[in-house]
């Protein structure tokens, strides 16, 4: 077994380390993305399977500004339809 020191936290450490990673940009990116991807999750079961991949592949390349607007609604519906239709065909799977 190896030897763990065991080091008391104290509340100012605790509270400096939650002030820095209150502006960390990586930890807003992490919250977000999560956030998103609860919305989708909690979408799946209330709306139509293509329409809420639609929206969670825009919302996430929007969100990452990876390409422009209209690239972005492009790839959206192309991405919900591969996943709508193609996907659940080749694995022979229902979609929800």
């Amino acid at each position: 077994l190896m030897n763990v020191k065991h080091q008391k936290i104290k509340f100012k450490d605790l509270k400096i380390w939650l002030k820095k990673i209150k502006f960390d940009k990586t930890v807003h990116r992490f919250l977000i993305i999560t956030a998103i991807i609860s919305v989708y999750i909690i979408l799946i079961g209330h709306l139509n399977f293509i329409l809420v991949n639609f929206i969670f592949l825009f919302s996430i390349y929007l969100y990452l500004k990876i390409f422009k607007i209209s690239i972005i609604l492009i790839y959206s519906i192309i991405g919900a339809i591969i996943i709508g239709y193609i996907v659940p065909l080749i694995f022979q799977m229902p979609s929800p």
